[in-house]
C-alpha cells in the first residue's frame, strides 16, 4: 500500500528521531573508574569513555580542598574519547567528575590519590584472607590491620570473564578494605598492600585479577603469542585439541550418561563425585590462549598502574621448557598494552610434596612421570631476562600437602619490600634472596659464589640441600661450610666436581640464608645438559 504524502512525511521524520537520538550516545566509563577508587600519584592519570561523536568531554578531579584539575577533550568519530589529568599528589581525595556537553555528567566521590598495584595470577593469587584454610590468626591479625589502615587500602577484584575478543570493560567495583571486609581480598596482595602503606604513609589501591588453575598463556595477547616459536606452539596444541573435540565430546556424552545411570539419586552423585567424567577441553576453557587476558587484562588499560605482581606458573610446571619465554611474551605484552616498562615482580612457586629425600629429584613423586617443580622453578627465570622485573622465593613458606599454602604474609612482605626498594627507593635490608652466581673449582672442592649473599648463614643446625657430581659420578649429597659470602662444597668420593645443585626438588632441603633472613633460591649449575628438556603432560 502506498503511503499519502503526510503519512510519508511523519514516517520520515519519525526515522530522522530515531537517527538523532541513537547519535546521542549515553557518556560512559569503564566499571574500572567509580567511588572510592584511587588515583595514581605522580604520574599521568588516563580517564577515558565513550559518548555521542563530536561531543565535549570534560573531566575534572576536584579535591576536598577546592583544587581542581581538568582536562577536555573532543569525542572521536566511534564515540570513544580519552584525556589525561596530569600528575597528582599523594594524600589527595575529592570526587572525579566527567561532563559532557549533550549527555549529562557522572561524578565518583570518595576519590584517593596513592599507589595503584596490579595483582595477577592463578589460585595462590586469588587466596582470600578468609580462606577456610587460613589459620585463624592470620584472619584475626588482617582484621586489626584493616581496622588500624582504613580507608587507606582499597581494592578492585576483577570478575571472571574469558570472552573470545578483547573487550572493553569488567566486571568488579572498588571498596575500602576494613575489619568488617578484609577477609573477603586476595592475602598476597592485601599484605604487600599493608607493606607499602606502613612505609610510606599513602593511600594504597589494589587491582586483583586472578583465576586458579590457568595456565600463563591464557593471559598472554594472542599477538604475542603468535609472534615466538613457544606461542605458537601453544596455539597449535589449542588447535588440536578443537579438532579433536567431536569425537571426545561423543564419547564424553556416553560416558556421563552411563555414570548418571549408575549414580541415579543426589546423594550417589555427591557420593562419588570424584568418578564423575570430567567434559572434553572446549572454547568455554579458561585455558583457551589469551582468553583471560581478553577479558581481565585488556580492559583495564590504561589504567595507570605503578606495577604488577605475579604469581602463577603451577598450571606451567608439565611443560616448564617454554615456561621461560612464555612469561617474556606476557611482559611483553602487558607493557605493551600499557604503554610504558612497568615493573614486574613474580612469586617463585613454593614449597610442596614430601621433603627432598634424595640429592635430586628429577620426579615430583617416585614412579610418576611428572617433572620436579625445581624445573619450572627455573623456567620462571625467565622473567629476569627483562628489564624491571625481580624475584622472591615462596620455597620455604609452603606445606607438603597443600597447593596454597596459607602463609600469604611472608610472600606479600617480600613482595612489598622489593617494590619499596626497586620502585620507590626506600633504604632497607636487601629484598632479594641470595641466587647462584657462578662455581670455581678448587681442586677436590667447589666454591659457591652468590648474589646478594651479605651475611650468609645456616637457617639450622647444618649445610645440607646441596648436591654435586663429577664426570661419571651420579648425584651425591655433598658436604660443606659457609665461607664468608661463598660456599665451599666437597664429596670425598668425587675426586673433582663439576656441577652443583641445591634444594632440586618440589620441596627442598633449604639451609641457607642470608642476613635478611631470605632463603638461599634453588638453582643448578649445569642448566644447559639437564634432563627434563622438554616433557609433555
Amino acid at each position: 500500500m502506498e503511503l499519502s504524502p503526510i503519512a510519508r512525511y511523519f514516517a520520515g521524520a519519525g526515522t530522522l528521531l530515531l537517527l538523532i537520538v541513537t547519535a546521542r550516545a549515553e557518556l560512559t566509563l569503564p566499571r574500572i573508574f567509580g567511588d572510592h577508587m584511587v588515583l595514581p600519584s605522580g604520574q599521568e592519570t588516563p580517564v577515558w569513555g565513550t559518548a555521542s561523536g563530536d561531543e565535549r568531554v570534560t573531566a575534572r578531579f576536584i579535591t576536598d580542598s577546592g583544587i581542581v584539575r581538568s582536562a577536555q577533550t573532543t569525542v572521536q568519530p566511534d564515540g570513544t574519547w580519552q584525556v589525561q589529568l596530569g600528575s597528582l599528589l599523594t594524600g589527595e581525595s575529592g570526587k572525579l567528575e566527567i561532563e559532557g556537553n549533550r549527555s549529562g555528567k557522572l561524578s565518583f566521590d570518595d576519590v584517593v590519590v596513592g599507589q595503584v598495584w596490579f595483582a595477577a595470577g592463578q589460585s595462590n593469587m586469588r587466596y582470600g584472607i578468609g580462606n577456610r584454610e587460613a589459620p585463624a590468626e592470620l584472619q584475626e591479625a588482617a582484621a586489626e590491620q584493616a581496622a588500624r589502615t582504613a580507608p587507606e587500602i582499597r581494592f578492585f577484584t576483577v570478575g571472571s570473564s574469558k570472552p573470545h575478543q578483547p573487550g572493553d570493560n569488567v566486571k568488579g567495583a572498588w571498596k575500602v578494605i576494613d575489619a568488617d571486609n578484609v577477609r573477603s581480598v586476595s592475602a598476597v596482595a592485601w599484605h604487600f598492600a599493608v607493606t607499602l602503606q606502613e612505609e610510606l604513609g599513602s593511600p594504597v589501591g589494589m587491582i586483583v585479577s586472578a583465576w586458579g588453575g590457568t595456565p600463563v598463556e591464557s593471559w598472554t595477547p594472542m599477538s604475542n603469542l603468535e609472534s615466538d616459536p613457544a606461542g605458537r606452539e601453544v596455539i597449535l596444541r589449542h588447535e588440536a585439541k578443537m579438532a579433536a573435540y567431536p569425537e571426545l565430546k561423543k564419547q564424553y556424552d556416553l560416558d556421563l550418561a552411563a555414570w548418571e545411570e549408575a549414580n541415579p539419586t543426589a546423594a550417589l552423585q555427591k557420593q562419588n563425585k570424584r568418578t564423575k567424567p570430567k567434559p572434553p577441553y572446549d572454547l568455554h576453557s579458561s585455558h583457551v590462549p589469551s582468553r583471560i587476558f581478553n577479558g581481565m587484562v585488556y580492559p583495564l588499560a590504561p589504567f595507570a598502574i605503578k606495577g604488577v605482581i605475579w604469581y602463577q606458573g603451577e598450571n606451567n610446571a608439565y611443560r616448564p621448557s617454554e615456561y621461560d619465554a612464555l612469561i617474556q611474551l606476557l611482559i611483553t605484552g602487558w607493557r605493551e598494552r600499557w604503554g610504558i616498562e612497568l615493573p614486574f615482580y613474580y612469586v617463585e612457586l613454593a614449597n610442596l610434596y614430601p621433603l627432598q629425600a634424595a640429592p635430586v629429584e628429577i620426579e615430583r613423586q617416585p614412579g610418576h612421570e611428572v617433572p620436579s617443580w625445581a624445573y619450572i622453578r627455573e623456567a620462571q627465570e625467565g622473567a629476569l631476562a627483562l628489564p624491571s622485573t625481580g624475584v622472591v622465593t615462596a620455597a620455604d613458606v609452603g606445606l607438603h600437602n597443600n597447593i596454597h599454602p596459607p602463609d600469604k604474609k611472608t610472600v606479600g612482605q617480600r613482595l612489598g619490600n622489593l617494590a619499596l626498594v626497586e620502585v620507590y627507593n626506600i633504604d632497607l635490608p636487601t629484598p632479594y634472596s641470595p641466587s647462584l652466581d657462578r662455581i670455581l673449582s678448587e681442586g677436590k672442592q667447589l666454591r659457591i659464589k652468590l648474589h646478594d649473599a651479605e651475611g650468609l648463614r645456616l637457617r639450622g643446625d647444618k649445610l645440607e640441600g646441596f648436591a654435586i657430581k663429577g664426570n661419571g659420578t651420579d648425584w651425591m649429597w655433598a658436604e660443606g661450610r659457609i665461607d664468608g659470602e661463598d660456599i665451599l662444597l666437597w664429596n670425598s668420593d668425587i675426586d673433582q666436581p663439576n656441577a652443583v645443585r641445591y634444594g632440586w626438588a618440589t620441596n627442598p632441603i633449604l639451609s641457607v640464608e642470608n642476613a635478611s633472613g631470605l632463603p638461599l633460591r634453588p638453582f643448578r649449575s649445569d642448566r644447559d645438559n639437564g634432563e627434563w628438556d622438554g616433557f609433555v603432560k
